[in-house]
C-alpha cells in the first residue's frame, strides 16, 4: 500500500512472493493497516513489512521467508514504524520478527 489511508486484510493466503505484504508510509502518508488471519509463505524477503507505518495482525502466520516474517522499519526524521502482532507464529525464517530504523 503506497497510499495515505487505512487497509483491511482478513483471510488471506499469500505463498511465493518477492514481498508478501508491504504498508509503507514512507513518502509522508500516513497508512495503517488491520490483517486478520493471513497465511503469508515462502516469499524472497518478509511476510509483512510495515515502513513508518501503523499496522495490527492478529492470528497470523509467517514462514519459509529469506529475511524475516516480520519486519517494521522507520525512518531517521519519519514517522516511526508501529507493528502489533496477537497470536502470530513466525516459523522457518531467519528473524521472526525483525525492528530497525535507517
Amino acid at each position: 500500500m503506497f497510499a495515505n489511508g487505512t487497509l483491511l486484510i482478513d483471510e488471506l493466503v499469500l505463498p511465493g512472493n518477492g514481498l508478501g505484504i508491504l504498508i509503507d508510509g514512507s513518502a509522508g502518508f500516513q497508512s495503517s493497516a488491520i490483517i486478520n488471519h493471513a497465511l503469508m509463505e515462502k516469499n524472497d524477503q518478509y511476510g509483512l513489512q510495515v515502513r513508518s507505518a501503523t499496522v495490527a495482525v492478529r492470528n497470523s502466520v509467517a514462514a519459509g521467508h529469506g529475511t524475516a516474517g516480520f519486519h517494521a522499519q522507520a525512518f531517521t526524521g519519519g514517522a516511526p514504524a508501529d507493528l502489533s502482532a496477537d497470536h502470530c507464529q513466525a516459523t522457518d525464517i531467519g528473524f521472526g520478527f525483525l525492528f530497525r530504523r535507517w
